[in-house]
């Protein structure tokens, strides 16, 4: 079966809400704007200790409501994520990011 780009972000939307929808947990945080280097790499590491998890950037902390991000904030969140993940961590480990697009400028960023 052949995916257009329109099936797969309706793909991740769905695992979008479905992740907002059972809120944070030991595998998902919720993070409205960037915080702090130290403050992600913290969350980065105890991922990294356990079985993993991910990042949903754009997303408000106590309500779950998706607040979006602008290209430009998702730009600049991922390349930090990614310096975060060379410079603060060790051992190194590798971090993948994708941007789910909702309704107009309410982009996330999974990390």
């Amino acid at each position: 079966m052949r995916h257009t780009n329109r099936s797969i972000n309706k793909m991740q939307q769905e695992e979008q809400r479905q992740l907002i929808k059972h809120g944070e947990t030991g595998f998902v945080q919720f993070k409205e704007m960037f915080s702090t280097s130290a403050k992600i790499a913290d969350e980065m590491i105890a991922f990294a200790n356990s079985r993993g998890g991910c990042i949903l950037f754009g997303v408000k902390d106590m309500t779950g409501e998706i607040a979006g991000l602008t290209f430009k904030q998702v730009q600049e969140i991922s390349r930090e994520v990614g310096n975060i993940a060379n410079d603060q961590v060790r051992p190194t480990i590798y971090v993948t990011t994708e941007v789910v697009e909702n309704v107009g400028q309410r982009n996330v960023l999974k990390a």
